[in-house]
């Protein structure tokens, strides 16, 4: 997980998230723990928005955000599959616990952060 990747076109909105045109493939790196890294997004926002993002959507449960100096920690369900969020070296990393969610459903997930421009 480098920190280079697609470069970024940001769009301005009246929104307050701008939105990210790039589109970002979904990866299939397998961790020690058995989880998925399955995308990489730069954070071009702070966790804060990205876990506010999270809020009023019906399908998602917000399970945990522990934020330190140098790296945040975030877990959520996405209709009922386990999600986490790391923010190492300007990147938002992204990993489904169980490495058999569906890519429909890691699609959505991706399609969320970069309408949230995150």
């Amino acid at each position: 997980m480098s920190g280079t990747g697609p470069a970024v076109s940001l769009q301005s909105s009246s929104k307050k998230y701008r939105q990210m045109t790039q589109d970002y493939p979904l990866t299939d790196i397998r961790m020690h723990d058995g989880s998925r890294d399955f995308l990489s997004l730069p954070c071009t926002q702070g966790p804060d928005s990205l876990w506010h993002s999270l809020r009023g959507l019906d399908h998602v449960t917000r399970n945990s955000f522990v934020s330190a100096i140098t790296e945040t920690w975030m877990a959520f369900t996405w209709r009922g599959w386990s999600i986490a969020i790391h923010d190492p070296y300007g990147e938002y990393w992204f990993f489904a616990d169980d490495p058999e969610t569906p890519d429909t459903i890691l699609q959505e997930i991706r399609a969320h952060f970069l309408q949230a421009a995150l």
